[in-house]
């Protein structure tokens, strides 16, 4: 007689047990049972599928539970065992190769935005030795000491000519124009130069500060992928194998045939129809004497 055996799995990690349903009765697989097992001779895949292999989930839980069915009760059992086996390789190579899929991926993507970082940082390096933004910012600074002294002197001037200017012998209000006229022909060139330099200066710090915004990006973005790369190993280490919950046992008792059920299903299928031809057989008798009695006697002379 055919016997039961069967093996329990509980995934922790799996997006769907119905597909690990279908796949633990997949040609693959179970090609690979038969070849293992040794039964490869005495079943095909889809003879074994049809009639030995049973995967169902149980009801309420997370549990595939795998059953097979064989004339010998050990071998159904090591068949069932082995099916789960394979199954939990398979899982557990996938879930590997995935890992470091996703391990190798977020270690580049990490990378490649340090690399970008340093570049960035570099860049910044290099504007800060050839842009002569220090320099610069020396020179504006001293322009506008000297045009604030230039305008004082100018100031000064203009009011002691208008003080002396007609008391003064004639040469000495010449000497003090000329200087005022010089101190307006300084500042005025001192103004052009100090435009030119603001100008250059404020591109350099523009430039700077567009600089120093794409390195903040860039580390930005590194700190995050960096994070990322280390949530993706951690993940990817605590990532839950398939294991077998309940190994099973071998069955002491045939599935089937049951004899005692068959006998009382045999017997009770017996009354059954024993009580359906009496049945019958009396409505048949009841029939044909309400016939009798309405056929009409024939008369006598």
């Amino acid at each position: 007689p055919a016997m039961g055996s069967s093996a329990a799995m509980s995934p922790a990690y799996l997006d769907s047990l119905r597909s690990f349903e279908q796949f633990v009765q997949s040609d693959g697989v179970l090609e690979n049972l038969l070849r293992d097992t040794h039964l490869n001779e005495e079943f095909s895949g889809d003879r074994f599928r049809r009639s030995a292999l049973r995967a169902t989930l149980a009801k309420g839980t997370r549990i595939l539970e795998v059953s097979v069915r064989l004339g010998d009760p050990q071998k159904a059992h090591e068949v069932a065992l082995r099916l789960a086996q394979i199954a939990i390789d398979s899982n557990t190579r996938v879930n590997r190769e995935e890992a470091g899929r996703a391990r190798g991926g977020a270690d580049k993507d990490a990378e490649d935005a340090h690399q970008a970082m340093i570049a960035a940082q570099a860049a910044i390096d290099r504007f800060r030795g050839t842009s002569r933004e220090d320099e610069i910012a020396r020179d504006v600074q001293q322009q506008l000491e000297r045009k604030e002294r230039y305008q004082r002197d100018l100031g000064d001037a203009e009011l002691d000519i208008a003080a002396n200017e007609k008391t003064l012998p004639r040469e000495s209000l010449q000497r003090m124009q000329a200087r005022r006229d010089a101190l307006r022909a300084s500042l005025a060139a001192l103004e052009k130069d100090l435009v030119k330099s603001q100008a250059a200066f404020a591109a350099i710090q523009a430039r700077h500060s567009a600089l120093d915004n794409e390195f903040q990006a860039a580390e930005e973005r590194y700190s995050a992928l960096a994070r990322h790369a280390t949530e993706t190993l951690v993940s990817a280490a605590r990532r839950d194998e398939l294991e077998i919950a309940d190994p099973g046992t071998v069955p002491t008792q045939p599935v089937s045939p049951h004899p005692l059920q068959n006998v009382i299903l045999a017997v009770m299928l017996g009354l059954l129809a024993a009580l359906l031809y009496e049945t019958w057989a009396w409505n048949v008798a009841r029939v044909d004497q309400r016939s009798e009695e309405r056929r009409p006697t024939a008369a006598r002379w």
